[in-house]
């Protein structure tokens, strides 16, 4: 499935990036911060590849009231703005993925290190990966629903509402946008849905 695949993009990239700071100890001196690094750099590849994905998704939900429309058929019609349009709010998705991804595995770093996971060879290990498990899902989340909250709603916008530029598209548009509802709403509504997301993020 692709959230297979997604899963093992970031495992992958995370343990080849993990492995090459190794060769510079000096610079990142602790497993904590090179989790986070090779969790950062594992995040921001991911999210190359769920944006476009995800957008389309989007656009395809917001499409209930009309007649169906396929993943191809929707992409057309977004390519129609450039190809570039297949990308609108992926600063917030490399922000989401990066940080959450980061902050994923230096806690599970960081937990497994508190718990002497590694030291031990009972059941208690067992259960110390559990914990450490849960405990990262929980950080991925903790920064992940707010910026998934305000990616999605700069994905679900008319394609058509302004002229789809580079900088609108990256940067200005996804800024502009989460201001507007930090404004409007509050911090306390990107974390609706919070009891799900945390819920799913402990298995």
């Amino acid at each position: 499935s692709a959230q297979a695949f997604y899963k093992a993009v970031i495992f992958t990239t995370q343990e080849r990036v993990n492995t090459a700071l190794r060769a510079y100890p000096d610079t990142v001196q602790t497993p904590t911060m090179r989790s986070a690094i090779s969790g950062f750099a594992a995040g921001s590849v991911n999210s190359v590849l769920v944006c476009p994905v995800e957008l389309i998704r989007n656009q395809q939900m917001l499409r209930t009231t009309e007649a169906s429309r396929s993943a191809p058929q929707v992409a057309r019609e977004l390519l129609r703005h450039g190809p570039l349009s297949l990308y609108r709010g992926f600063g917030l998705t490399v922000l989401r993925d990066g940080l959450g991804v980061a902050l994923y595995f230096s806690a599970y770093e960081a937990i497994c290190r508190r718990l002497h996971v590694r030291e031990a060879k009972d059941a208690s290990a067992f259960m110390g990966k559990l914990v450490a498990g849960a405990g990262a899902g929980v950080a991925y989340w903790l920064v992940g629903l707010p910026l998934d909250h305000l990616k999605t709603v700069v994905q679900n916008r008319d394609p058509t509402a302004r002229d789809l530029q580079w900088s609108g598209y990256w940067i200005l548009e996804s800024l502009e946008q989460s201001l507007l509802i930090l404004r409007s709403r509050g911090v306390a509504s990107l974390y609706r849905g919070s009891a799900v997301a945390f819920g799913r993020g402990v298995p």
